[in-house]
């Protein structure tokens, strides 16, 4: 695990060594709505009670997904505070939940009645609705019957008010040992979490930490950190993190049987994909040799799954790589790439350690702290920040600043990205970062990366913005916006509600944030992103990239060769005219490849794909039957598993 010295240990190990348990002690061993969008307020602390008060004591959170609801809004934390809510008496470690907009702090390590927990509780994370908060807790009175004198994993529902155990059998029955280190799926309906219980499943006789999947609708627990064939591993697991869309969970292990070939002898980073229950090992170079000289350490992954970041010591993950230094990676899982994110825009490396990447849902943006002092301009504070890698345009900015644009005067890290990649929570000791910190205690503070870009600004209300005609960033912010970009190469965010938004005419790039979008790329080469919600997305002439996000969509590729990605739900997508490339995502889809010689891919869900027109290829071999392949006219291939409906191949 990356460590910039000696004596400072990642927050992970600190939050993990507040419970005292002899099991929780070991893990700690191991692992050394649709809802308006906050304002662009630049850098913000939201440690603070709903009047403004500053916490009295350290306020911190750890896990790389799920710190901050997609929007940004809503950020979950850790706080030994005994003054951020009304009630708080039991002078414990407890976990909170910021609503940005509202300008409210609630506690959420709480029973169902309301009553405060009797022992630490943290380790939490917040779904992307900013719904569900899960988290550890060694308090035995946050649920009836918690008896087993240990710490366990618990869901807040928000909404509901109700608090419930997920570290379960899939009888039901307690856990024998401590769970910690919960993420969730975007729906809430799925919980990642470590454990070193050996009751949670059959078979579980390793003796170490496993990595484990809860679906709360089936009431099943399973264990993911298994080989594709099943079997255990035969070392320690540790940080598992689950997509957004909960079909995939990363995880770190030292095992070395849960791939062929594993001879590296050190840690490695690996996903399960749970429809398919295969694992495959992601710390690996793009030509897929494994990192023979280096631990490979914490990951996050994308909405999708399709994109893994992490932090690893090895120097042969990518090409020139002579810095000694503990870097941050991404892996391309579908392109099978991995790429060195801890650069400077002229894409120099970092003089100096980085790592505990957070990566967005769509994957462009990856946050991550750096004792570097080469990554930005005016660099001369020599403390942890905080910087955003954009990886479309190749650019590194550092996000740890005042309003004003000052350095901090303390560390700054972890760091936190939204889901959306416009918002990073981080903690910071800093004492500049906001106007009034007296405190002198480590607080959470939260940065908008729209704040400083915007120059066509909305409302929270409904909002009709129009461009300039030139190069535009034009930010809705929340209500059900009317953009129209007109020409220039517009960088587009819509913002929560439903938002019509038309592109114009050149390369753009847009957002539709939450809501129900309804989006127009217009001419040019255009970037498109629906986001949460229900969207309607035509690319428009040209050649576009188009990603549905989560909901039911509706997608139109338009003109030009695009390359499309429905997401998570249950989309309908029309290629257009000339050749396509579309990936249905996870969900029941229906794709329709129309003119030119298309690509359909779609290996999660019962999907129908037809090709229409043109020299197609259609793939949906995901090792389950139930889906249709029609290639239309012309010489189309298909590749399909056994039950599928498969016709004109």
């Amino acid at each position: 695990m990356w460590t910039t010295s000696a004596g400072r240990r990642s927050l992970a190990a600190r939050l993990c060594a507040i419970f005292a348990t002899t099991a929780l002690a070991t893990l700690a061993a191991v692992a050394l709505e649709t809802s308006p969008a906050a304002a662009a307020v630049g850098t913000e602390r939201v440690s603070v009670s709903t009047g403004g008060t500053q916490g009295d004591a350290d306020s911190a959170a750890d896990l790389p997904n799920g710190v901050s609801s997609d929007d940004g809004r809503y950020i979950v934390f850790d706080s030994f505070a005994t003054n951020l809510v009304a009630g708080d008496t039991n002078n414990d470690l407890d976990v909170f939940v910021r609503d940005r907009q509202a300008g409210t702090t609630e506690r959420v390590s709480v029973s169902s009645g309301g009553a405060q927990g009797n022992g630490s509780s943290a380790l939490s994370a917040i779904s992307g609705d900013g719904r569900y908060v899960v988290f550890t807790s060694e308090a035995d009175n946050l649920v009836s019957g918690d008896t087993n004198a240990t710490g366990d994993v618990f869901l807040r529902d928000r909404q509901a008010g109700t608090t419930e155990r997920v570290s379960l059998t899939t009888g039901g029955g307690q856990a024998d040992g401590a769970s910690v280190q919960p993420t969730v799926s975007d729906d809430g309906n799925r919980v990642a979490f470590l454990s070193v219980a050996d009751d949670l499943v059959t078979g579980d006789t390793n003796d170490t930490s496993d990595a484990f999947v809860r679906d709360r609708q089936a009431g099943t627990t399973v264990r993911v950190s298994v080989s594709s064939g099943g079997a255990q591993g035969n070392d320690f697991v540790s940080l598992p993190v689950i997509s957004g869309g909960g079909g995939q969970v990363a995880f770190t292990s030292a095992a070395d049987n849960l791939v062929p070939s594993d001879t590296n002898g050190t840690s490695d980073v690996f996903v399960h994909i749970l429809q398919t229950a295969t694992t495959e090992r992601v710390s690996v170079s793009s030509g897929g040799g494994q990192s023979a000289d280096g631990t490979n350490g914490r990951a996050s992954i994308s909405d999708d799954g399709r994109y893994v970041a992490f932090d690893s010591a090895a120097t042969d993950l990518v090409a020139s790589d002579t810095n000694g230094a503990f870097d941050a990676f991404v892996r391309d899982r579908q392109a099978g790439t991995t790429e060195r994110v801890n650069l400077t825009s002229g894409g120099a490396e970092a003089n100096a350690e980085s790592g505990l990447p957070s990566i967005s849902d769509d994957g462009r943006y990856v946050a991550f702290p750096s004792a570097a002092t080469n990554l930005v301009a005016s660099d001369t504070n020599s403390v942890l920040d905080v910087f955003v890698r954009d990886r479309q345009n190749s650019t590194t900015e550092r996000v740890s600043l005042t309003n004003g644009g000052a350095e901090a005067d303390g560390d700054s890290d972890p760091a936190f990205i939204s889901g959306d990649g416009q918002h990073v929570a981080f903690t910071s000791s800093a004492t500049n970062l906001v106007a009034s910190d007296t405190n002198g205690v480590r607080d959470m503070f939260v940065r908008d990366l729209t704040a400083d870009a915007c120059t066509i600004t909305g409302t929270s209300g409904n909002d009709t913005l129009t461009g300039t005609g030139g190069a535009d960033v034009i930010c809705g912010l929340g209500g059900n916006d009317t953009i129209n970009a007109l020409g220039g190469a517009d960088t587009i965010e819509g913002g929560s509600g439903d938002d019509i938004i038309d592109g114009g005419n050149n390369s753009d790039i847009i957002n539709g944030g939450d809501g129900a979008d309804t989006i127009n790329g217009g001419l040019g080469t255009d970037t498109i992103n629906g986001g949460d919600g229900a969207d309607d997305l035509d690319g428009g002439g040209d050649g576009d990239g188009i990603s549905g996000g989560n909901g039911n969509d509706v997608i139109d590729g338009g003109g030009g060769a695009d390359n499309i990605n429905g997401g998570d739900g249950t989309d309908g997508i029309d290629g257009g005219a000339s050749d396509d490339t579309i990936d249905g995502g996870p969900g029941n889809d229906d794709l329709d490849g129309q003119g030119g010689q298309d690509t359909l891919i779609d290996h999660d869900g019962t999907d129908t794909t037809f090709g229409d027109a043109g020299n197609d290829h259609l793939d949906v071999q995901d090792g389950v039957g139930g889906d249709t392949a029609n290639g239309g006219t012309g010489t189309d291939t298909c590749a399909a598993d056994g039950g599928d409906t498969v016709s004109s191949c």
